[in-house]
């Protein structure tokens, strides 16, 4: 639709020019990213087979930007992450006369950004503090996607005529569970970005940045649990159970008590509400999926999940330094296919990453149990990081910036975060985290 591409490009125009000419750029960049997650799969076509997506953009601009600062940080990447570069350029070299360069290289430009966001990440955000600030355009950009799904589902003559898409058209899954499609921004996988909003308001509830009302945050929380839903992803229904068990298992806090109750009722009148032999066999399928037992009859999605996650596995055994670039095809697991695509070292040194960065969230928060001001945080960053990797393992995501970067920005802002808590941070913290 015309309007809608005038929006775009107004858009990334507008975002272009703030970050650019603003003093505060870099800072500035991250909220216009987190707001151009809801273009979803919108970009613009370079050559057939690789477009540019507005985060790619922005993304540059930003990296431009600090480019052109005179006075900026000495930064200084993983190990993990200097040696999964190596890789990425090397099987890029590699396949450099590859009659499919092109769609080669879009993978490597995919999975290149979690390189320049921990970069722009070192640069801008130093504290663990900044996980509020982030948050709070995190939350209202996600849920704006799922509000969209909820009409999309409801009212689709609505987003017919506002994106030129129904979730009509394909909400059917052999006409067992009536999914909604979010076709608006490309696919169900639009719900992958939503479970973090839930940690995300837990932060906000117990915050002086008084942003949202109790009211607000009911309203969100009610449709952004409803979207995850009718999206009818089974990963994300997955992380949120477990962010779910992890807040009744794991949350301390003064006053959690009722928190937990309210949380409680309100899990159990959702469940209510929406319960069905359809939703809990659907639900239950997920396991089984994992388990690579899945119903080849009833579990079309889940059977062929596992096919291809058996193919990338004889991928790997058979070329263990990897196949190359876009070589193992769609995954639906961003480990496997890394792993696959680049060889073992480099699918050993992203896993490495991962749950290194866990390992330290989870060693500072059992160190700071009594601490209320600082556990919370901590605790909504083991929350984040939960549904960071389980996405990694069961689901495609870099391959598609509009799913990858969500989950690279909010992995290098924990890492890096955790990376600077030191005892000089330990002081400061006090004045600039005020959570009651």
């Amino acid at each position: 639709l015309i309007y809608e591409n005038i929006f775009i490009y107004g858009f990334v125009f507008i975002a272009v020019f703030d970050i650019l000419f603003n003093s505060q750029g870099p800072q500035r960049s991250f909220r216009w990213i987190l707001f151009a997650f809801i273009f979803g799969y919108r970009s613009f076509d370079i050559t057939p087979g690789f477009s540019i997506h507005p985060l790619d953009i922005l993304i540059y601009i930003t990296i431009i930007k600090i480019l052109l600062t005179p006075s900026k940080r000495l930064v200084r990447l993983p190990n993990w992450l200097n040696g999964l570069f190596f890789f990425m350029v090397l099987h890029l070299l590699i396949n450099t006369n590859h009659a499919n360069f092109a769609i080669r290289f879009f993978e490597f430009k995919n999975l290149f950004h979690i390189v320049i966001i921990f970069y722009i990440v070192h640069i801008t955000f130093v504290e663990i503090s900044d996980l509020k600030y982030f948050s709070l355009f995190y939350i209202l950009s996600v849920s704006m996607i799922a509000f969209l799904g909820v009409v999309e589902f409801h009212f689709p003559s609505i987003t017919m005529s506002m994106f030129g898409s129904s979730s009509q058209l394909y909400s059917r899954e052999s006409g067992i569970f009536y999914r909604a499609g979010f076709t608006f921004w490309g696919a169900q996988t639009a719900a992958n970005l939503i479970p973090p909003v839930f940690p995300f308001l837990l932060l906000h509830k117990n915050s002086s940045m008084k942003v949202f009302n109790p009211i607000s945050k009911l309203i969100i929380g009610a449709i952004c649990i409803y979207a995850i839903y009718i999206s009818g992803n089974r990963i994300s229904w997955l992380i949120l159970t477990i962010m779910l068990l992890s807040f009744f298992t794991m949350y301390r806090k003064k006053n959690s008590i009722v928190e937990k109750i309210a949380v409680f009722l309100f899990i159990i009148s959702f469940v209510t509400y929406i319960n069905s032999e359809l939703l809990m066999s659907r639900y239950f399928s997920a396991y089984s999926a994992i388990l690579g037992q899945a119903d080849q009859v009833y579990d079309s999605s889940g059977h062929v999940r596992y096919s291809r996650a058996v193919n990338a596995l004889e991928v790997i055994f058979e070329y263990p330094l990897g196949i190359g670039w876009a070589g193992s095809g769609w995954v639906h697991s961003d480990v496997l296919q890394i792993i696959a695509n680049l060889g073992w070292l480099a699918g050993i040194l992203f896993v490495i990453g991962l749950f290194n960065t866990m390992y330290k969230c989870f060693i500072v928060y059992i160190n700071h149990l009594k601490q209320d001001e600082i556990k919370l945080v901590l605790f909504t960053s083991l929350l984040i990081l939960v549904h960071v990797i389980l996405s990694f393992l069961f689901n495609n995501n870099f391959v598609l910036p509009q799913s990858g970067v969500p989950l690279f920005l909010l992995w290098a802002i924990i890492d890096t975060s955790l990376n600077n808590y030191n005892s000089q941070f330990e002081y400061k913290i006090n004045d600039k985290l005020s959570i009651s």
